[in-house]
């Protein structure tokens, strides 16, 4: 393993991928929170010359900053088209990073800022981005593994659950206890005995003290990994494609 999580514990295959997707989540998190005077920069420029339209129209008008602040969260990301923003079908992204490799290696001489594509959202996760529906058809294989499942779907009330208590736990805060299904845990295998039982007590049910790891990996376990027919990750799928 060439990297380990904060209590030392090597991190390999699966909980490596979990960990990756966790970064996933908290990057839609953030890039679908409302506008924030933190956030500014972020927004691509058109957004950014809208809010400072506002905030020159409420000086003129003698008006406080901080109603155009409350405006401005109400107003969407995709009001206006992203440069940044690329097709996820695999050539589009080729072609994209070798203009990027280009660009860098010649340095800001010739740099441009590029056109504004309009992409459509897949129609079911609203995540992935397309060019035509051409692209769509010719990625839906690949893509169909992982839409509309963490993260390749809008953060929820479940993704922000999980987002807390990890947040909490980098805080110094204890993990709190989780009721699990273990046979979940054991990736399909069974186990060799048929009942799991408490030692001290034949009442209590079992416990899954997880790490921040464990408690990732087995959100991701069960809200995608599991229900895939191959149970690849977003990692892995986004790298793989239909014969």
């Amino acid at each position: 393993a060439w990297v380990s999580d904060e209590d030392d514990v090597p991190l390999i295959e699966s909980k490596l991928e979990a960990r990756y997707d966790f970064t996933l989540v908290k990057l839609l998190q953030a890039w679908h929170s409302p506008w924030s005077v933190d956030s500014h920069k972020s927004f691509q420029p058109q957004f950014r010359h809208a809010v400072k339209t506002m905030l020159l129209v409420a000086r003129r008008q003698h008006l406080p900053n901080d109603i155009v602040h409350h405006v401005a969260k109400f107003l969407p990301r995709t009001a206006w088209p992203d440069y940044r923003a690329c097709c996820w079908c695999d050539d589009c992204i080729i072609d994209n990073s070798m203009s990027l490799m280009q660009q860098k290696l010649v340095g800001d001489i010739i740099f441009q800022t590029p056109k504004s594509i309009l992409l459509k959202p897949c129609a079911v996760c609203q995540v992935a981005l397309y060019k035509n529906s051409e692209h769509a058809k010719k990625e839906a294989g690949s893509h169909r593994k992982v839409c509309n499942r963490p993260p390749f779907r809008i953060p929820g009330q479940e993704e922000e659950y999980l987002c807390k208590a990890v947040e909490a736990s980098f805080r110094g805060d204890p993990l709190a206890p989780i009721d699990v299904d273990l046979h979940d845990l054991l990736d399909g295998e069974e186990s060799d005995e048929d009942d799991w039982e408490s030692i001290h007590s034949d009442d209590e049910e079992d416990v899954y003290h997880p790490t921040v790891t464990n408690l990732i990996y087995d959100f991701f376990y069960r809200k995608a990994y599991k229900s895939q027919l191959i149970q690849d990750s977003a990692f892995q799928a986004m790298y793989t494609r239909d014969e």
